[in-house]
């Protein structure tokens, strides 16, 4: 909601799991995918990069509870900037 309640941001789409980001990503080609990094389904780092190859102008934005940076280095590593 605080999303698109934005005039300059359109929220494209919703995923409910990795794999569902992966698919959405590719059928909607949006400028910037926000994910968090515990949703269900495939490791994030495997989502991330299958975003990124499917849609190499299309920046990942990770949001994460954890505060171990192995999962932020893993989420770099993987294309999230």
């Amino acid at each position: 909601m605080l999303l698109d309640a934005q005039n300059d941001m359109e929220v494209a789409g919703e995923a409910g799991d990795g794999s569902e980001v992966s698919r959405k990503a590719r059928e909607l080609r949006p400028d910037v995918v926000l994910m968090d990094l515990s949703m269900p389904g495939p490791h994030s780092g495997e989502v991330i990069r299958q975003v990124r190859r499917a849609c190499p102008k299309t920046r990942v934005l990770i949001l994460t509870m954890h505060d171990d940076s192995a999962y932020l280095a893993s989420a770099l590593s993987a294309g999230a900037g």
